[in-house]
């Protein structure tokens, strides 16, 4: 649905692991799933599952719902954003969730019932910001990623910071979507903390 909506003149080419990637995220939407890591190559649709068609779907359905997403590059964090509201402006859309009307601030598309799909740089100041599910995709370049002290920084800043952000500790989630870019990544950090993250890899096969 959404892919016809954003790319009316390409073919939409289905696989696998994209029903996985639906399931699991349907896991997180139900609170069976708080913590979610998928890792998977470039140019797979994980980005237009997890951060634009997800949103879009969980927004519909609850309008008050608050999403904040977390990107690396700000080209990309607009890009998405952009995507998202064309998508939840076109009519079909419309039609099925009349009550997700839209109001288009600066980074943050908002509901008439206060619930928002906001994105920010991931090491951007994060202050203030609340949100009942944080998306964090792509959060590290892979030319950053050689780079030990960017690849701390980054580990501080979720440490420190990006946990604060759920405005509901118990119930809220918090979702990673990357291409693993180092044995040190975000990624490997977390699964080292052993805290319940529930890690879908779709790994390439040449």
């Amino acid at each position: 649905f959404a892919f016809d909506i954003l790319h009316p003149h390409a073919e939409y080419q289905h696989n696998w692991h994209v029903d996985l990637m639906a399931r699991a995220l349907t896991q997180v939407s139900n609170g069976e799933i708080k913590r979610l890591i998928i890792t998977m190559p470039p140019r797979m649709l994980k980005s237009h599952c997890v951060s634009i068609a997800w949103p879009a779907w969980e927004i519909g359905r609850n309008p008050l719902k608050k999403f904040l997403c977390l990107h690396a590059s700000n080209a990309l964090g607009r890009d998405l954003d952009e995507a998202c509201f064309d998508l939840m402006s076109s009519p079909r859309y419309r039609a099925l969730f009349p009550g997700a009307k839209l109001n288009l601030k600066k980074n943050k598309l908002c509901t008439s019932f206060g619930g928002h799909r906001q994105f920010m740089p991931i090491n951007g100041r994060l202050t203030g910001l609340g949100a009942d599910i944080v998306i964090i995709d792509d959060p590290i370049s892979t030319a950053d990623a050689r780079d030990a002290k960017a690849r701390q920084q980054l580990h501080e800043q979720f440490d420190d910071n990006i946990l604060q952000r759920l405005n509901n500790k118990k119930d809220g989630a918090i979702v990673l979507v990357m291409q693993r870019v180092h044995e040190d990544d975000l990624t490997a950090h977390l699964l080292a903390k052993d805290e319940g993250w529930v890690h879908l890899d779709l790994s390439a096969i040449a």
